[in-house]
């Protein structure tokens, strides 16, 4: 049948073919076949049994071709053998209804119960339904595919890649639809996957899908700057290759910040680094961690987390001068702020009190957490700005006993910094200034001393040490 003959038939076809498979389907001829009053073979005139009746329509479309079996619910009355409902070829092609082979085959007229027919389509050719990239990394890249209906026959599997290093041919199959190619793989080389499908009796074939992938680079040499104006500027290094969309991610106390994607192409490119301009408001007394992602086609490759501190201390100064050490706040703007330490092992001596710092001295060796906070109105911010240890291995047992001391302070002296997302990953044995109950430090297993910083009365003069080891003061 032709389209020219009966338009009506072929615009329902059509129509049904497009919603069901949802492919746009537009036969260039239609075979409709009809089982009228069909007996067993061995009671060609049902005289025990009332007979089926079923239709079949085939349509032809190009290089598809689709099976549509249609019954109306009660005109399946009988079955033998618990028969087949399917379709079957001797190219391997084998696809069966969920009911064939069952006591309940004979309901396959009745299984839409609501409109009282039931349609079953086929394609009775072998398509290639998905190839796709599943992932990629700098040693392995997998492959998948779906070929419908499955089936043994061989596919062949080509490898290329830009480099012109590569030229691989595959022998595959329908069943086994994973690969994993794991040849050296280099950044910024193209690699092309294309699977071909068997070629039919008429030797032609479109059923080809190629798809390329390559690494996607990971964003270097990330740094922030926070202006005023409420805005983060934002520079990092990329291979030059990655010609895709970058995302921004800031983590904070308070949650999640993430930026819409950013064509690469539209950031500024400045001896050699990128800049992004990101309007965004960051809370004073915070800690963020910024990462920077490049969306790859198949892949995400993330930077390394760039701490960003809106704490105003930015580093404790220390300074020894033999058995006395100062810990000194290091701030941004103004000098507020409060330096507290806590051991689990030792007693703290206070010696002296400096403008945001004490000095102290020890009487055992042992290691120390030493927290700096800031001050905001009077208030101390519970959480510390920073964070370090700092450990006490000079003294000896028999010099425990006795506490030198000096008069004579130096100016503390910049160390390295140490961050409190450092700090947190040290040891759990150290006591933490959250883990401490300022409000019963009597009862609590680790206490830190607290310096009262007096306002008028002049700190007291220190002993002086005689020769004979005899402390004496000062008349």
């Amino acid at each position: 049948m032709l389209p020219i003959t009966n338009p009506s038939i072929f615009n329902q076809v059509n129509d049904y073919l497009s919603n069901s498979t949802g492919s746009s389907v537009s036969a260039e001829w239609i075979l409709w076949a009809y089982w009228y009053d069909v007996c067993p073979n061995n009671n060609t005139n049902c005289s025990n049994t009332e007979s089926n009746y079923f239709q079949v329509a085939l349509a032809f479309q190009s290089t598809t071709t689709y099976a549509v079996f249609i019954y109306k619910c009660g005109l399946i009355r009988w079955t033998r053998y618990r028969a087949t409902v399917g379709i079957y070829s001797f190219g391997g092609i084998n696809d069966r209804h969920p009911l064939s082979n069952t006591d309940n085959v004979t309901d396959i007229d009745c299984y839409d119960v609501v409109s009282g027919w039931t349609n079953v389509v086929y394609r009775l050719d072998q398509v290639l339904n998905e190839f796709k990239i599943v992932s990629t990394t700098s040693d392995l890249i997998i492959v998948s595919w779906e070929v419908y209906p499955k089936e043994n026959a061989t596919l062949t599997l080509s490898i290329t890649d830009s480099y012109q290093t590569v030229n691989n041919t595959i022998n595959v199959t329908g069943y086994d639809n994973v690969y994993n190619y794991t040849e050296d793989i280099y950044l910024c080389n193209v690699y092309t996957f294309k699977l071909t499908l068997p070629k039919t009796e008429t030797g032609c074939n479109d059923n080809i899908r190629t798809i390329s992938t390559a690494l996607t680079p990971k964003p270097e040499n990330v740094s922030v700057l926070y202006l005023n104006n409420e805005t983060l500027v934002i520079r990092f290094q990329i291979h030059q290759c990655f010609n895709n969309e970058i995302q921004l991610l800031l983590a904070g106390t308070n949650g999640f910040n993430t930026s819409h994607p950013l064509d690469i192409n539209s950031l500024q490119y400045i001896d050699e680094f990128y800049i992004v301009h990101w309007n965004i408001k960051l809370n004073r007394n915070s800690l963020y961690y910024l990462t920077v992602s490049a969306i790859g086609t198949y892949e995400t490759s993330t930077s390394d987390v760039t701490e960003i501190s809106k704490y105003n201390v930015k580093d404790i100064m220390i300074e020894r001068s033999e058995g006395i050490v100062c810990f000194v706040c290091d701030t941004e703007m103004f000098n507020e702020c409060q330096v507290m330490i806590a051991s689990i092992t030792t007693t703290l001596i206070p010696q002296s009190i400096q403008t945001n710092g004490t000095c102290y001295s020890f009487t055992d060796n042992g290691t120390y957490t030493v927290y700096a906070h800031d001050i905001e109105n009077g208030l101390i911010i519970l959480t510390p700005a920073v964070v370090i240890q700092y450990t006490v291995d000079w003294i000896e047992p028999s010099d425990t006993g006795k506490v030198k001391s000096q008069s004579n302070i130096d100016i503390p002296v910049k160390t390295e910094p140490n961050s409190a997302y450092e700090m947190m990953q040290q040891s759990n044995k150290i006591p933490l200034y959250s883990d401490i109950d300022a409000t019963n430090v009597g009862n609590a297993n680790v206490v830190p001393i607290y310096d009262d910083i007096p306002e008028e009365d002049p700190p007291p003069v220190p002993p002086r040490l005689y020769e004979d080891d005899e402390i004496r003061t000062t008349p």
